[in-house]
């Protein structure tokens, strides 16, 4: 019925929104094959659609422990359209974290502060610092950490 609907409605030109709301549906039922056809071919009509990106990316890190594709879709988030740069950031040094890449990771958590705070990507650096052995910006993140709780 959907896809019908789709069809009959004019397609992507004229609901850019349904694939992705469509895809967002199957990835909440775990359907995660059926989801990532959904986004992908909202990529292949807008190759700069951030919630297709984010939804793939999210995809890759959790469901697939892809990390290199998450990584890539993550990316492809800070050039997209309507991007949100807090959300693409914090899941790009995630990517990193998880691929202990600590350098990039600090990069872009720090990055994501410039958008919006909460208490993991501060907790997080604290500790990558920590294990830096960089007491300066350990202790900096610490007494953010505490005002955060």
């Amino acid at each position: 019925a959907s896809e019908s609907y789709y069809h009959k409605t004019g397609g992507y030109s004229n609901n850019p929104s349904f694939l992705n709301f469509w895809g967002r549906s199957h990835l909440e039922l775990g359907e995660i094959s059926e989801s990532k056809e959904l986004f992908h071919n909202v990529i292949k009509e807008d190759n700069q659609n951030f919630y297709a990106h984010m939804n793939l990316g999210n995809i890759a890190f959790h469901h697939e422990k892809d990390y290199k594709t998450a990584e890539f879709h993550f990316t492809k988030c800070l050039s997209a359209t309507k991007t949100n740069l807090f959300l693409t950031y914090k899941n790009l040094g995630t990517v990193y974290l998880v691929q202990q890449k600590s350098e990039e990771a600090i990069l872009n958590y720090e990055k994501a502060l410039k958008h919006g705070t909460v208490k993991d990507i501060v907790g997080n650096l604290y500790l990558l610092y920590k294990s830096k052995g960089n007491k300066a910006k350990m202790t900096y993140y610490k007494t953010k950490l505490d005002k955060l709780k």
